[in-house]
């Protein structure tokens, strides 16, 4: 039974469909003949990938990140320079700086030596004026300057620390403040600033800016592909080390362009508001050195893993099997 196609004819026919194109013959000596057209795919039909979203999240977890480590590090850096172990001492030097104990004591020694016990028990230094700090009776009675001018020290720091410049407002005249703060340019601002009350604050902020940055940090690395989330945190930690350097600095530059006025008072106070300026300095470089430390290993290791392995063999003009 004929089905009345031939399958030659079938093939033939299919055959006739194609374009008439002579087959290109490649030669070490060149090619031959038409290649065939490039293809020309219909892009359209491709959908556009949209934009990651984790990478997004990425980025904007990354700039929070900064932020918030910059303002961690300015809470931590307040509050270390207003801790006591380095508010008081600056106090102390502030306090002999403004008062010269050594000359008071040396000129008033008799009438400390004389001066009758006070209502509190204590004996006042006339021309002292830091209110409510005074020598013990035996400490009057004894005579050892430098004792009695590290008690002093030492009480009027504590109490400049505690209450501020309170203690040194007249009992008849509390609104008005100490002449002598109109001369040293820094003076107010250091005793003011080295004080309990600014410390309390500083700690205040401190935990919930570290628990932020923590947590910041955690939803980086969890967020991050590969040793990236590594490089990301590191560079973040040396953007806010290098802002609060820059600002560190900044205040520097501050306190030496306006912070004396040329006379002995307003240059000490400068010299001891630079020192407590450069902690969070300090800690700006620590942060910063800190990236490094991570940012070095990490790029090194995200290189060796994504480094290609394939490597290209050169064409050559002979077969492989030429040696066969």
């Amino acid at each position: 039974m004929s089905t009345g196609i031939v399958p030659s004819q079938g093939l033939h026919s299919a055959r006739s469909r194609l374009p008439d194109i002579p087959a290109p013959v490649i030669t070490a000596g060149g090619t031959y003949g038409r290649l065939p057209p490039s293809p020309n795919p219909d892009f359209s039909r491709f959908e556009h990938r949209s934009s990651n979203l984790r990478s997004k999240a990425t980025w904007f977890i990354g700039f929070l990140l900064i932020v918030f480590t910059t303002l961690w590090m300015a809470t931590l850096s307040a509050s270390q320079a207003t801790n006591p172990e380095i508010a008081l001492p600056a106090q102390e030097r502030g306090t002999d700086i403004l008062f010269n104990v050594d000359e008071l004591l040396e000129f008033r020694a008799e009438e400390i030596a004389s001066a009758e016990p006070s209502a509190t028990g204590g004996v006042k230094v006339p021309g002292f004026l830091v209110q409510g700090v005074e020598l013990t009776i035996q400490e009057a009675q004894h005579g050892d300057r430098e004792e009695m001018r590290s008690a002093l020290l030492r009480r009027s720091a504590l109490m400049l620390y505690e209450r501020g410049i309170e203690p040194l407002r007249p009992h008849d005249d509390p609104q008005v403040d100490t002449v002598v703060f109109s001369t040293p340019g820094g003076a107010r601002n250091v005793i003011e600033l080295m004080s309990s009350s600014n410390h309390k604050n500083a700690k205040r902020f401190l935990q919930p800016t570290s628990w932020l940055v923590i947590i910041l940090s955690t939803a980086l690395l969890f967020l991050g592909q590969g040793f990236s989330r590594f490089i990301g945190m590191a560079v973040a930690m040396m953007v806010s080390g290098a802002l609060i350097l820059l600002a560190t600095l900044l205040l520097m530059f501050t306190i030496a362009f306006i912070g004396s006025d040329g006379t002995f008072v307003a240059n000490e106070f400068s010299k001891i508001l630079k020192e407590v300026a450069w902690v969070p300095g300090r800690n700006g470089i620590v942060l910063l050195a800190a990236g490094l430390v991570i940012l070095v290993p990490a790029l090194l290791i995200n290189w060796f893993f994504n480094r290609p392995l394939v490597h290209t063999k050169p064409v050559t003009d002979q077969p492989d099997n030429f040696n066969d």
